[in-house]
């Protein structure tokens, strides 16, 4: 899991594969360093993370407008945007609109936090770990301007039971928690 490569990515030379070796292995278990992820695999991948329970790990975090988040590697949405064929565009989460933070899992959302009064949430800063699901497309109700989006489902026990603590239901809106990887634009 450690490295997502694409037919491009092959031509990666040995210290460049070091280096990012290097980093993934700090935020993924040692035993996926060397995993390399190509389209045809993708979906193998995921299967077996999920039969083998692998947990990923990310840091939990806030922005200044209250939108509480895990914070996700963007080379890992970025490896999965290359391996999807329909031609979309990547989220606009690095916007200042949406505050540039970049690949992530939503946590709680603004108005959740906000009606709630979650003024202390003692957790941010903490890490969580999540497992990887499905890879799904869908037409996204309630965000208008697309006309599809692609997203990585996340099973996530530590992250339910953290909305639950804050008297939320276990999930935003009774969806699954996911990565957004790429959209389409009406």
């Amino acid at each position: 899991m450690k490295i997502f490569i694409t037919a491009k990515a092959k031509k990666i030379d040995s210290p460049n594969k070091k280096r990012l070796k290097k980093y993934w292995k700090y935020i993924y278990p040692k035993k996926y360093v060397d995993i390399l992820v190509s389209k045809e695999q993708l979906e193998n991948f995921v299967k077996n993370a999920k039969k083998q329970n692998v947990e990923l790990i990310g840091k939990l975090k806030k922005t200044k407008d209250n939108f509480v988040y895990i914070d996700i590697p963007d080379e890992l949405m970025n490896g999965l945007f290359k391996l999807i064929e329909d031609k979309g565009e990547k989220p606009p989460y690095n916007q200042k609109s949406f505050n540039n933070v970049g690949s992530h899992i939503s946590v709680i959302k603004i108005d959740e936090f906000n009606d709630n009064n979650l003024n202390n949430i003692k957790e941010i800063g903490k890490e969580f770990s999540f497992q990887l699901g499905e890879l799904k497309s869908l037409n996204p109700y309630g965000w208008d301007e697309m006309d599809k989006v692609w997203f990585l489902t996340v099973i996530s026990p530590e992250l339910e039971n953290l909305r639950k603590k804050y008297k939320l239901t276990p999930k935003i809106d009774n969806h699954e928690f996911h990565i957004t990887i790429q959209v389409k634009e009406k």
